[in-house]
């Protein structure tokens, strides 16, 4: 879409308002604010922000803050793009046709307004914008805390929270856009905060690092963050409080502790409790301090056990205990260990750490039992990824083990019955027999696969072991059973083009006619992305002509099919 046919490509309706609105001048403040990016303000029911993003005269995009959602542009962003095309067009008559005078930009006006106008003027007139614009005040307060008298942490907390505050729509939600904005000054400010530690300025990043550690997580439960900004602010932020602790004096590591101690169990940490608990166990350093980090993850741990959502709690005591256990082994107190591992072996990872424990002894009975009973357990429970995970651990039993039956039974067990059936298993399989022995077991499998899955996998399942074995003439006739499936054909092509062309040029024949049924463009694009690859098979050509050629007088009315046609065999027709 471009500035001299956007018209043909938008809704008629949509048009037609949009060139209203562009001659009731309600376009404001049109400013090219880089090259290609251009701002206004475009009043309708209320004053709405437009932005567009050009290239010469191609339209790259476009976004309004409106809640139109009938199509992809709405009216405010047509009037915008009647406004640039107007402003492009004088540019271009130059300053002979505009009076002989050269037109200001927005910004060469402002600093000439700013250059002579006075500071009593400048200021009446601020602070009359403040009563009509609340987010203006709040943008200006950010920008200035500096200068206000008040104490470091009320400071820092008042530039964050009146950013947040600009940030904030309408309905009070910070939307995509505006959430950028606000997290790359939230990251400005983290980077403050490391900048300060450089300078040796220890209570100031500190500061600066509880103030977001407090306030970026209640935004989040109110803003879009699917660029994922927020996570840079947090883990910045984050890394920098790892950093002060390697430079903090004792008193400032206690009263650290004592802070992530207090904050810890507060709910809007929920997803982020985890950095509290690698922080907390970093500043411990007296007996009582440990006491009370192993009481906290036992008290939340009891908190979890009490939430409704099963799934998610079982997850996060999972965490807490493996956290715990980590800690245990730091101290060296072994009876802790055991106990806590064994009262706890109903959750697969610390059943795992006891599989790991009677591997190291080589006691693989006792290895066999436990991954036995999370199997059970998992299946009263219809975990059934859980069960493909015991099923793995008991194929790594077999392994330390050398047990060869077994390692064969747990492969091939895991090769059929896996959802996605990992060639993996299939050749660590075949790797327990000899080449004499192997085909006979081969020839097992596919049976096995022909008369017990049902799915549409089977074929792609004995493609995969003709492949691998090199059964090519199987190969083809496996895929001549499904001869309109244009993708079944074009993914085995490279190992039939080859052997056998002509069987593989049928195949392909018969699945682009039925392939090109199916009508839009990307159906097209990729019946000329197939006819290309057809070209290069021995005798290809000749069967692409014959297509096109049918292509061409069968769908003769689809203007679409026949645009990329020329575009790509101009000289078949």
């Amino acid at each position: 879409m471009t500035l001299k046919d956007f018209e043909q490509e938008i809704n008629p309706t949509i048009v037609e308002r949009g060139f209203a609105y562009f001659t009731e001048n309600v376009v404001n403040n049109l400013d090219k604010v880089a090259p290609g990016m251009w701002l206004a303000q475009v009043h309708g029911s209320e004053v709405y922000t437009v932005e567009i993003r050009t290239h010469r005269t191609k339209i790259k995009s476009w976004s309004c803050d409106c809640p139109y959602d009938g199509g992809p542009v709405c009216k405010h962003v047509t009037a915008m793009l009647y406004a640039i095309a107007e402003q492009m067009d004088l540019d271009k008559a130059g300053p002979s046709q505009k009076g002989g005078k050269k037109r200001m930009g927005n910004k060469e006006k402002i600093e000439e307004i700013l250059n002579k106008a006075s500071q009593k003027d400048l200021q009446a007139f601020i602070l009359s914008q403040f009563k009509k614009n609340l987010n203006l005040k709040n943008a200006f307060i950010a920008h200035f805390a500096e200068h206000l008298s008040e104490d470091q942490e009320e400071k820092y907390r008042l530039i964050v929270r009146n950013l947040y505050k600009v940030a904030q729509g309408r309905r009070g939600f910070v939307e995509y856009r505006s959430a950028n904005t606000l997290f790359s000054s939230l990251n400005e400010l983290a980077q403050k905060a490391a900048n300060m530690l450089v300078k040796k300025n220890l209570t100031e990043a500190l500061i600066i690092c509880k103030t977001l550690i407090e306030e970026v997580p209640v935004m989040l439960q109110n803003a879009d963050d699917s660029s994922g900004r927020a996570s840079d602010v947090i883990h910045n932020t984050w890394n920098t409080i790892h950093q002060l602790t390697e430079q903090a004096p004792p008193l400032m590591k206690d009263e650290l502790y004592a802070y992530c101690h207090s904050e810890y169990p507060k709910e809007k940490y929920k997803d982020l409790r985890h950095l509290f608990v690698d922080l907390m166990i970093k500043l411990i350093s007296t007996g009582e301090q440990e006491e009370q980090f192993l009481a906290l993850i036992e008290c939340q741990i009891e908190k979890e056990k009490s939430n409704p959502n099963h799934f998610s709690s079982e997850y996060k005591i999972t965490q807490l205990l493996l956290t715990k256990l980590d800690y245990l082994k730091r101290l060296k107190k072994a009876e802790e260990i055991v106990i806590l591992l064994e009262n706890n072996k109903q959750y697969p990872p610390i059943r795992k750490v006891l599989v790991e424990q009677a591997l190291a002894r080589k006691d693989f009975e006792r290895a066999k039992g436990l991954c036995q009973k999370g199997i059970e357990i998992a299946r009263e429970k219809q975990h059934l990824g859980t069960v493909r995970s015991w099923q793995q651990t008991l194929l790594e039993v077999a392994v330390a083990e050398e047990n060869i039956p077994d390692i064969r039974k747990k492969t091939k067990e895991l090769y059929l019955a896996s959802p996605h059936h990992h060639f993996d298993y299939y050749r660590k399989l075949k790797a327990t027999y000899s080449p004499k022995e192997w085909p006979a077991q081969c020839e097992n499998i596919i049976n096995t696969i022909t008369t017990s899955i049902n799915s549409y996998d089977v074929i792609y399942l004995l493609a995969a072991i003709y492949i691998e074995e090199g059964y090519h003439e199987r190969l083809l006739k496996l895929i001549q059973k499904q001869p309109k499936s244009l993708t079944l054909v074009d993914s085995y092509a490279q190992h039939l083009q080859d052997a056998y062309p002509e069987e593989l040029l049928a195949l392909y024949e018969s699945s682009l006619k039925a392939h090109a049924t199916n009508t839009g463009r990307n159906i097209y694009n990729e019946v000329v992305t197939v006819l290309e690859k057809v070209r290069k098979i021995k005798g290809g050509q000749n069967i692409v002509e014959q297509l096109v050629s049918y292509f061409r007088m069968e769908y003769s009315k689809r203007k679409a099919m026949m645009e990329i046609l020329n575009k790509y065999f101009p000289e078949i027709q």
